[in-house]
């Protein structure tokens, strides 16, 4: 049986978009700090598996032997995917930076093809039991697995979006370190607000301190990361805001 014009679109919209994420992962996994990296070619090829392998299974859908992965819960679980591998290196790279990194990068296009064979099993076994019990299991599995991917990429938003404000709370952290190395005492909060005069309570920030020997910050963001220092809480004065604390003795540990 041929291919319908709508299911010929979603393909070919989906091979669009494979086509492009491929070449954004290539560029993303080669190209650093405005030069190509060290052995560039191996890690392209590397980072360009997955989207042959999907390209691949598309070439064997339009030939008719694999009609269950032309479906359209199939087709954008692979766009997901696709997609899924520039956005990951971007994470890596800019967003939460980290010694592990090269490693992370490595591991992505694996990732990538657990998530193909995943979801080529999960369609296969889709298309074979259609229309009953099974069938309806395996869309809440398929569905789940879109749902975790958009989960991922709003919780990489809300990250991303706090860089700003966890760059600010390291530059204040050194500022109190170093005030406390060259003074022996913390700064008080009225020459934190004068340091950093945008650092007030109706922007989320809290300066807790004795004006002397201890100091307690605490710094609004929109969801937990790695990259942020000190402590995780509920806000004290705002129940729907995030926050982090660190507290400061001058000389001691904090």
């Amino acid at each position: 049986m041929s291919m319908t014009p709508d299911r010929a679109r979603q393909n070919t919209i989906v091979v669009f978009i494979t086509l492009v994420t491929a070449v954004a992962a290539a560029l993303l996994m080669g190209y650093d700090a405005g030069r190509w990296i060290k052995g560039a070619l191996g890690y392209v090829a590397w980072s360009l598996m997955p989207y042959a392998l999907m390209l691949g299974l598309h070439l064997a859908t339009r030939a008719n032997r694999m009609g269950a992965l032309s479906d359209r819960e199939t087709a954008w679980s692979y766009a997901g995917i696709a997609i899924a591998g520039p956005l990951l290196y971007f994470d890596i790279r800019f967003v939460h930076p980290d010694a592990q990194g090269a490693i992370a990068m490595l591991m992505v296009p694996i990732l990538q093809c657990v998530g193909i064979g995943l979801i080529s099993v999960i369609s296969v076994l889709w298309h074979r039991f259609r229309n009953s019990k099974t069938n309806r299991v395996l869309s809440v599995l398929n569905k789940a697995a879109l749902a975790a991917f958009f989960i991922y990429l709003l919780v990489s938003a809300l990250q991303h979006s706090d860089a700003k404000t966890i760059d600010t709370a390291k530059e204040v952290d050194f500022f109190i370190n170093r005030y406390c190395e060259a003074r022996g005492v913390l700064p008080t909060s009225g020459q934190l607000h004068a340091r950093f005069p945008g650092l007030t309570t109706d922007a989320g920030w809290f300066f807790f301190t004795d004006d002397a020997t201890w100091l307690k910050m605490q710094y609004p963001v929109r969801w937990s990361n790695s990259r942020a220092l000190g402590r995780p809480q509920t806000s004290e004065f705002t129940a729907t805001t995030y926050s982090y604390v660190v507290e400061y003795r001058c000389g001691g540990s904090r």
